[in-house]
């Protein structure tokens, strides 16, 4: 569907500068390549080589389009070229008297908001200028009242991933006439790895939080609002009715349709990226024909096993073929495995856990009133976990999970909680946890629970108790705990795990067992 030489667009990073330092930007703003602009008859080439090429559409994006001296030369360059013209900015730069300019020469901008809270702005943004969120507003306002389309990228962080809704209905509710909404996911590559050194990607878990709000703001506040490059495999995890599903599915199609460029002329294969592919297009006869690359992306035999088999890889294209870092590979959030459960959990295989991973199992979840056994339908063919929920004297569901080691346990975490979801219409789950037990610890963070805080200030009591809710959080003070016993539970978990490590027998032992199992 997309692969040949039908490429009509070109996502250009013309600007090299930025007025910005965004805390999870991928360029080294150190490096003084990153702060010199080259001067427009550097750039003109490029522009003409799109041309050359059939490209209809050009997408500026940087760096920051508007730190451009010569950006108006360059967009009446483009128009008399015959160019469709999209730009990606901050918008801080904007000034009123550049509107009538851009409505003649621009289809469409795009501006990156990440929060709409002034303080967490500037701190994602990385700017010190107070004022700079408001005109930002003021310069949204008029870009909404204008003949030019105004979308919102949202790039979602651990600090502002909760917000998405929030910020885009702050927005509306500003007076900001916005015709679509992006979500975009960070990429690890580059000078962003340092951030994420400190600041894990978000996992299946928090993404599923961004999808459920990004539903919210195309049914409650009526903005299209899209997926950028999530992988079909894992949006049908959280969403059932499929005309919801082709609205919200935005496929990438750079590398199909679409060419990303550097500021030089280099192609390459995602625009969050620098990864170059070929020399500069100015200096190449045939640049689309003749890259080796660009033939091997599209042949797809890196695609995942799950993807080659998939009825929807035309509607998908396997989702962010960046989302690793790499040229291209996998998405990371394909889910590329199915949850079963079987009834009932049998007595050998959970006394075998239970001694594996003592004291965090609780021999009492024997009797609760929903028992599974977990099995993988496509990777393995003995059970890979268990999880039961025990129905107590005040009517409360206390959960329990826990799977057999050697597994991608945030991975199969979200797939059996979601599938013990669906299946039951409880709105609230009690949980304990060994206060030494940083992994339930960490996984009832990511279903936003807590626990009470007289459980975790305790020091008596070896387990913190609380709960998590299917529909929203737990009150403030039960996150404050959990996370208030995060860094002594990862001191605790040290040492339990040199305690796991000499567990031979009890390996062994639940090895003999799946090795012999027999549905």
């Amino acid at each position: 569907m997309f692969v040949g030489n039908n490429f009509d667009t070109a996502i250009y990073d013309v600007s090299i500068p930025c007025n910005y330092r965004c805390i999870y930007c991928r360029n080294d703003w150190q490096n003084p390549e990153n702060t010199a602009q080259p001067p427009f008859e550097k750039i003109k080439p490029i522009i003409d080589k799109f041309y050359d090429l059939g490209i209809k559409k050009i997408i500026f994006t940087g760096g920051e389009f508007f730190t451009v001296s010569y950006w108006q030369e360059l967009l009446a360059y483009t128009k008399k070229k015959g160019f469709a013209v999209w730009i990606v900015t901050n918008a801080a730069l904007i000034e009123p008297a550049y509107i009538p300019f851009l409505e003649k020469h621009v289809e469409k901008i795009n501006v990156s908001f990440h929060s709409a809270d002034k303080k967490l702005y500037q701190k994602i943004m990385g700017v010190r200028d107070k004022s700079i969120f408001d005109k930002v507003i003021r310069n949204l306002e008029k870009l909404g009242e204008s003949k030019i389309r105004l979308g919102i990228f949202f790039s979602p962080l651990r600090s502002n991933f909760r917000q998405f809704y929030d910020t885009i209905r702050f927005l509306k509710e500003s007076g900001v006439d916005i015709s679509q909404v992006s979500l975009n996911r960070i990429i690890p590559t580059q000078h962003t790895l340092a951030y994420f050194e400190d600041e894990q990607p978000l996992s299946y878990f928090e993404h599923k939080v961004l999808i459920e709000q990004l539903i919210r703001i195309n049914r409650e506040l009526h903005i299209d609002a899209y997926a950028e490059a999530y992988p079909l495999c894992f949006l049908k995890t959280i969403i059932a009715d499929d005309e919801l599903l082709k609205k919200i599915n935005q496929p990438c199609i750079v590398g199909r349709r679409a060419i990303a460029v550097n500021n030089n002329g280099t192609l390459k294969l995602c625009p969050a990226t620098a990864f170059a592919i070929s020399a500069p297009i100015s200096e190449t006869a045939r640049p689309l024909q003749t890259n080796s690359t660009l033939d091997d992306f599209n042949e797809e035999k890196w695609r995942n096993n799950h993807c080659i088999s998939c009825a929807y890889w035309q509607d998908c294209l396997g989702g962010c073929h960046a989302s690793t870092g790499k040229i291209y590979s996998d998405d990371a959030l394909i889910i590329d495995d199915e949850i079963e459960f079987k009834e009932d959990i049998e007595n050998t295989f959970f006394d075998l856990l239970v001694n594996l991973y003592k004291p965090f199992l609780s021999t009492s979840f024997k009797n609760a009133h929903i028992r599974y056994t977990v099995l993988s339908k496509y990777k393995d063919s003995y059970p890979i976990g268990i999880i039961a929920v025990k129905k107590t004297r005040s009517n409360a569901n206390f959960l329990e999970i826990a799977l057999v080691p050697g597994l991608k346990e945030k991975y199969y975490s979200f797939l059996i909680l979601q599938k013990l979801i669906g299946n039951h219409s409880i709105e609230k789950y009690g949980w304990t946890a060994h206060k030494a037990n940083l992994p339930s610890i960490k996984l009832l963070e990511k279903l936003d629970g807590g626990f009470y805080q007289d459980t975790v200030k305790n020091k008596k009591r070896i387990e913190a108790e609380g709960f998590f809710r299917v529909n929203g959080p737990v009150p403030p003070k039960m996150k404050a705990a959990l996370k208030e016993l995060i860094p002594q539970a990862g001191e605790k978990f040290k040492l339990w795990l040199r305690e796991f490590d000499e567990r031979k027998k009890e390996k062994q032992a639940l090895k003999n067992y799946l090795e012999g199992y027999k549905p």
